[in-house]
């Protein structure tokens, strides 16, 4: 037995000693034009072009494309061109509007072309319920009951999102904060979420995703969740208590889970380290050719829970 481990701990050290320490060069950088553009129909057309920046930069500032020729076509239908109003902002005074498809040409003043194209979803039929206060939670906050309808996953994706607007204890000011949202439901995706250990459901911030692959394979898709703060506090005149959905494209869907990835895998968090021991830099998805970034839409539903007058 002695000879054995001997032998084992000989080879072990004689494998030690074939390793070599060798440096990699990353490839070399590569300044590429980067595209930002949400659409929404509350809000007009506005694109944000800049230059991408290396890794190893310290200053991080966005460097903006100035006097880019955009445009976007509604349906097939292009629209007036979008006018510089900010360094690197191209804004146009035009809503666009659910269930058409928007396409986006950007030329840069170097003749580089970016191309994008996507379809704004319609928002889906909701019920939605605040029950009374439920023991079983946090705070004995209320349930909230959401009912919606069933979207195709390769047309739109739904999301949540809880805000709570209460007067702040320091500036005596209203505030607008985002609340956690705890559930059991197995029509949210676990992927941004963990386990509380008070009452054993799965806490998302901040925002739960709805299943897609789960859902279109019911008639009405009900989730009961609630949130953290104590709902009951909200006695002052100007409290509000809202859910939001947001209902989004494949490429906003992709874009949105993939930037909540990257920033649950960031290396620092305040200048120490994160409590993810594996955490690596994580690509955000994009969908625009010629260059990086995001041309993609959404809706959004507001359904105010309470509020105080």
């Amino acid at each position: 037995m002695r000879f054995k481990l001997f032998l084992v701990c000989l080879i072990s050290l004689g494998l030690w000693g074939c390793t070599k320490t060798i440096t990699l060069t990353p490839p070399a950088f590569v300044r590429e034009p980067v595209v930002a553009a949400l659409l929404s129909p509350d809000s007009t057309l506005q694109v944000t072009l800049t230059y991408s920046y290396p890794t190893t930069a310290t200053d991080v500032t966005p460097t903006p494309i100035r006097n880019a020729q955009v445009f976007i076509a509604d349906n097939g239908q292009r629209l007036a061109p979008l006018a510089e109003q900010q360094p690197g902002v191209y804004r146009l005074n035009y809503h666009p509007q659910p269930g058409h498809v928007y396409a986006l040409t950007a030329i840069t003043p170097e003749g580089k072309t970016l191309t994008a194209q996507d379809r704004m979803p319609v928002a889906s039929v909701l019920s939605v319920t605040l029950t009374g206060p439920n023991a079983g939670n946090v705070n004995n906050n209320p349930d909230i009951i959401l009912q919606t309808q069933p979207l195709p996953a390769n047309e739109a994706v739904q999301w949540l999102s809880v805000y709570m607007r209460t007067e702040s204890f320091s500036t005596r000011q209203l505030t607008t904060t985002i609340e956690g949202i705890q559930s059991n439901s197995l029509l949210l995706d676990e992927f941004n979420s963990n386990l509380s250990g008070f009452n054993y459901k799965r806490s998302y911030w901040p925002y739960a995703r709805i299943t897609p692959i789960v859902a279109d394979n019911l008639t009405h898709p009900t989730i009961t969740f609630n949130t953290g703060n104590q709902v009951a506090n909200l006695k002052k005149p100007g409290d509000r208590y809202q859910l939001t959905i947001w209902t989004g494209s494949p490429a906003f869907d992709r874009y949105l889970r993939s930037v909540i990835t990257a920033y649950q895998n960031r290396l620092s968090d305040g200048g120490g380290i994160g409590d993810n021991p594996f955490a690596q830099p994580s690509p955000v998805a994009g969908n625009v050719s010629g260059g990086q970034g995001v041309f993609a839409a959404y809706v959004t539903q507001v359904v105010v829970l309470k509020e105080v007058n």
